[in-house]
């Protein structure tokens, strides 16, 4: 997807983004993945900088960034264990519909 306008949020009852600096997939760009809580879906966002992509959610979300420590991740804090799998904790931007960025 182009932003993440083009999202339709209304299916997810705990919809996020997670942001994450030169993926394996992308290594030369950054890329916004939606979840459904610990669960990824197939959208992705993939921009030339990390600045794009928190425009682009703050423009067009009311979600709220939430930072974490740095790494691999556009900001990371190691690993996550969600039910028994490995994530890397990257800078997530989680719904937050009672506040307008």
């Amino acid at each position: 997807m182009e932003s993440i306008r083009e999202v339709d949020f209304s299916g997810l009852k705990v919809p996020f983004v997670a942001v994450y600096g030169h993926p394996d997939d992308f290594p030369d760009k950054y890329v916004a993945r939606i979840y459904e809580l610990d669960k990824a879906t197939d959208t992705i966002m993939v921009k030339e900088t990390l600045e794009e992509i928190e425009m682009d959610i703050k423009e067009h979300t009311a979600m709220t960034f939430i930072p974490r420590g740095g790494g691999r991740c556009a900001v990371s804090s190691g690993r996550l264990d969600v039910g028994g799998q490995q994530y890397e904790k990257c800078k997530g931007i989680q719904s937050n519909p009672g506040r307008n960025l």
